[in-house]
């Protein structure tokens, strides 16, 4: 998909957007093209083989230089486990503060994980 695809112009007829939140028309600056994101593969990492994990690390540095961002591939992340992670941390930051303070750590208190915390994650 293109941006040119999209009618961006939609939006501002919502009701509930804020007008600051749209950047002023002439201060648009027009697209180049798509952004041809470099995609790293994971794979090699995850099963051991060091020639690749080498390569990996490579290409991720120089996306890094060069784009900034990068994709990641083969992870070894199971669907959906980022949305399972933002629903248990907008749990923990809907409390109450002080009970929000009960996790915070210091030297004398460190954080203590383990299997059996994590577990209650899944």
């Amino acid at each position: 998909m293109n941006s040119s695809d999209v009618n961006f112009s939609l939006l501002q007829s919502q009701p509930n957007i804020p007008p600051e939140f749209f950047w002023p028309e002439n201060d648009l600056t027009p697209s180049e093209g798509d952004l041809n994101l470099p995609i790293i593969d994971m794979s090699g990492f995850l099963n051991g083989d060091e020639a690749e994990t080498q390569r990996a690390a490579k290409a991720v540095r120089e996306a890094c230089m060069t784009h900034g961002t990068f994709l990641v591939i083969n992870h070894g992340f199971k669907s959906g486990m980022g949305e399972k992670n933002l629903d248990i941390s907008s749990l923990f930051f809907g409390l109450p503060k002080d009970e929000k303070l009960k996790a915070y750590r210091t030297p004398e208190r460190p954080a203590l994980v383990s299997s059996n915390n994590l577990s209650k994650c899944e």
